[in-house]
């Protein structure tokens, strides 16, 4: 699954590059060219989605700081995950339909696995930060697709696990040495 993160990950960000370079006006049309900044304005709005292992939101507070909220979920034969998080986004550069992000927030991931004789139960919490690229199409500017960077930071990790009745728990904090690659599209009313 990791691995097909990766590769749509990095197919949208080449597709982001492409369409803002086929995009970009010719510089001799540059001069006649203009933005209204009214109307890339993201100001309350309210963007609904994916990032592909759940679903998620994101307001914007003002034009350049938004706040984000997901939830992810996996339901297995034997194993079951769940998560919740909660962060900021905030702009680092912006164009007229793409824009540079920095995020941080705090991530709690619930993983149960069981099996006969063994049951592992790992809760995670990320406190960290990433890198995004958020692209919107200028034919379809409520449709936003993003690339991003993320679970840079600290990883406070709880193990509890149960080996035929006898249970071992563990605890440990160590730098996110794991980034993760992902992507998420958003609609926004």
């Amino acid at each position: 699954m990791r691995k097909v993160t990766v590769v749509l990950a990095a197919v949208m960000f080449l597709f982001v590059l492409v369409n803002a370079a086929v995009a970009a006006p010719a510089p001799a049309q540059m001069k006649n060219v203009s933005v209204s900044a009214a109307s890339n304005d993201m100001t309350g709005r309210l963007g609904i989605g994916t990032n592909g292992s759940g679903i998620g939101a994101r307001y914007w507070l003002n034009d350049d700081m938004a706040l984000d909220g997901n939830l992810s979920f996996s339901f297995g034969e034997d194993d079951t995950e769940f998560g919740i998080g909660g962060g900021i986004a905030y702009i680092l550069k912006k164009m007229a339909y793409l824009r540079f992000l920095a995020l941080a927030g705090i991530q709690i991931d619930f993983d149960n696995f069981e099996s006969t004789n063994f049951k592992d139960e790992e809760t995670t919490i990320n406190i960290g930060g990433g890198l995004g690229v958020d692209f919107r199409f200028q034919e379809i500017p409520n449709l936003s697709f993003e690339v991003y960077v993320s679970r840079l930071g600290i990883d406070i990790v709880s193990t509890d696990t149960t080996v035929s009745g006898n249970t071992t728990s563990d605890s440990t904090t160590t730098f996110a040495t794991k980034p993760g690659v992902g992507f998420a599209v958003r609609y926004y009313f």
